[in-house]
């Protein structure tokens, strides 16, 4: 797959870049991150797409070229995942986000997202889960997803054990509404029912960005 996919770039006219990359993440599934995770025993789990396609088709969704995941805070400061990373032969760190929340303190920033890029050229973008009342909460700088609390429990996956929300119907629900229907012309700028911008002034801009391209 990861030769498929450098052929395909090195001539984009003649191959179909997009499926190579689909190939490539196929490829990848979960196993490599299982591993990197197993070594230090942090717990993980899929989220959104992710998630998504795992419990509706069985395997990684066939459109997305990434792989989300969540931590619980708690779990792993960001530090200590960013050594961990630096000892894998597969993974390197290409950005760290972090998350001002002025409804709290305006002054409050932490850390919420780190996005890494395996050898074979596929993102996987690490979500800090955060528990605020009665909601997990997750997001970027800018963005700020929220679903009822949820516990872990065990799955497995192409004969590899993980962990996923006790309650993935419920999840997806919350996230996508009708999850269990194809939606050719989705846009999760526009369609993501638990996606909202962080409280903060980045947060406020991204929401004003995608009511004028979205509506």
């Amino acid at each position: 797959a990861q030769t498929q996919l450098q052929i395909a770039q090195s001539n984009p006219q003649m191959h179909n870049v997009h499926e190579a990359y689909r190939r490539v993440y196929q490829a990848l599934g979960t196993k490599d991150i299982n591993t990197l995770f197993e070594l230090s025993n942090v717990e993980w789990f899929p989220i959104a797409g992710t998630l998504l396609g795992l419990i509706r088709e069985g395997r990684l969704l066939e459109n997305d070229l990434d792989i989300d995941i969540g931590i619980m805070e708690g779990t792993i400061s960001v530090e200590s995942f960013k050594k961990l990373i630096s000892k894998s032969t597969f993974f390197k760190v290409s950005r760290v986000e972090y998350q001002k929340n002025f409804s709290t303190d305006i002054n409050s920033l932490i850390p919420v997202f780190v996005k890494l890029v395996h050898s074979n050229g596929i993102n996987v973008d690490v979500f800090w889960h955060y528990l605020s009342g009665d909601k997990i909460n997750h997001g970027t700088s800018s963005l700020l997803w929220e679903n009822k609390f949820f516990k872990l429990n065990s799955y497995e996956s192409d004969n590899s054990l993980m962990k996923i929300p006790d309650k993935p119907e419920q999840y997806l629900t919350e996230t996508y509404g009708t999850w269990k229907i194809k939606k050719s012309d989705y846009n999760y700028h526009r369609d993501m029912l638990s996606l909202s911008g962080a409280r903060n002034f980045l947060g406020i801009e991204y929401l004003l960005r995608a009511y004028l391209f979205c509506g």
